[in-house]
């Protein structure tokens, strides 16, 4: 054996067959290749997400007023009066901020006139809440 704890080959060289050569030190089958792989896929990754976030919802046609609550709430309310046959009033009172109100009333009329084509006309008088 030598210093290193690795005992030598023999390696056929043509005519002088006894020529000790010194063996590879065993490869390390360890975590380094993992960490690699794992950074790797973790770059790959970052780089994905940073890219679509870049390229901003395209999929959506929806504003940001018709995806509030206040719009939604005001959409319910045009719909719901429209099916009852109550005439149009937009009671925007329970929305505290100016653009809350205004999406509440545009949400309104957008529900009241979607359901407005096929509802007859208003037989009572609209509720006053404010």
């Amino acid at each position: 054996m030598t210093s290193t704890g690795v005992a030598p080959a023999k390696v056929n060289l043509g005519s002088n067959s006894g020529v000790v050569a010194p063996s590879a030190p065993p490869k390390e089958t360890g975590v380094r290749g993992y960490w690699i792989a794992f950074a790797l896929a973790l770059c790959v990754g970052i780089a994905a997400v940073a890219w679509s976030s870049s390229q901003g919802p395209q999929g959506s046609s929806a504003s940001t007023q018709e995806v509030s609550a206040a719009f939604r709430d005001g959409l319910y309310s045009g719909r719901r009066d429209a099916q009852r046959g109550v005439a149009p009033h937009v009671s925007t009172g329970r929305w505290s901020a100016q653009d809350d109100r205004e999406s509440f009333a545009a949400g309104y009329q957008k529900g009241y006139g979607k359901s407005d084509a096929s509802q007859p006309e208003p037989t009572e008088p609209a509720p006053h809440f404010d």
